[in-house]
């Protein structure tokens, strides 16, 4: 009997349950390794943002502001981090439910540009509490990166739309 064959005329598969679930555990490798390397290749592109700001009234000013303050913080783990990338993750966490509550007016293309610029991180991360090794922790080092790249530009455009771009030289020191 081959390990996996279908019956045409009783229309039922049969086979054979320990290889089946070998070709599964194999499958299960396979889909790892597609989905790792989709993971490297994502951090060789990184996207383009063009991104400026311009105040649409003084309420649009004053969330800038405070975006621009709260971004300012801190975005790789601290000496609190207890090694998990979901703890890493979690200040950017964090920043997101920040940007969902400034949201508005002319802020909205600079809020929706960190959900999008983030969310491969922290869709990958969030629930991940066990230690890392060598390889994930490059892994991590690399989303965490790309994160605080897009955050430095989103800086510097509120800085220029805000009129405060000599705090933002600052903030580089």
């Amino acid at each position: 009997m081959p390990d996996v064959g279908y019956n045409a005329e009783q229309q039922t598969f049969t086979h054979q349950p320990q290889q089946v679930v070998t070709r599964t555990a194999r499958l299960c490798e396979l889909w790892h390794e597609v989905l790792t390397e989709q993971h490297h290749v994502a951090h060789r592109c990184t996207m383009d943002w063009s991104l400026s700001w311009t105040p649409g009234d003084d309420a649009d000013l004053l969330a800038g502001w405070r975006l621009w303050l709260e971004l300012s913080d801190q975005v790789w783990p601290d000496s609190s981090w207890t090694g998990t990338p979901a703890d890493a993750i979690r200040r950017i966490r964090e920043l997101l439910a920040v940007c969902d509550e400034l949201e508005r007016g002319t802020l909205t293309p600079l809020v929706q540009s960190m959900f999008l610029t983030t969310g491969a991180a922290v869709g990958l991360w969030w629930d991940d509490d066990q230690p890392l090794d060598v390889d994930r922790a490059a892994l991590l080092h690399a989303d965490l990166a790309v994160v605080a790249e897009h955050i430095d530009r989103v800086l510097t455009a509120l800085a220029a739309g805000g009129g405060w771009t000599d705090l933002n030289t600052v903030r580089h020191r």
